[in-house]
């Protein structure tokens, strides 16, 4: 969880289907980052989560293979327990 909020994607790297949807999205993503330059990956989260765009469908990768930041830079990651810890959920 992060800020209360279950899913909050990293945006370090992402997949992204064409659709008139996600161009819509990307371009107020554009928009927002523009008149408001900030970090940019609350402002992709606050965005997913409003009503501007609601067919916009996601989802995240697997964490073994695609590690959060949280995950990867980790000391105790780096020692083996967390991904021990993720095998068994």
């Amino acid at each position: 969880d992060y800020h209360n909020v279950t899913t909050y994607y990293c945006t370090g790297y992402l997949v992204i289907a064409q659709t008139p949807a996600s161009i819509a999205f990307l371009s107020r993503w554009e928009k927002e980052l523009q008149s408001n330059p900030q970090l940019n990956q609350p402002i992709f989260n606050s965005l997913l989560r409003s009503t501007e765009i609601p067919e916009i469908r996601h989802g995240g990768l697997g964490e073994m293979k695609f590690p959060p930041g949280r995950l990867y830079f980790d000391e105790w990651v780096k020692e083996g327990r967390e991904s021990e810890r993720l095998k068994k959920k």
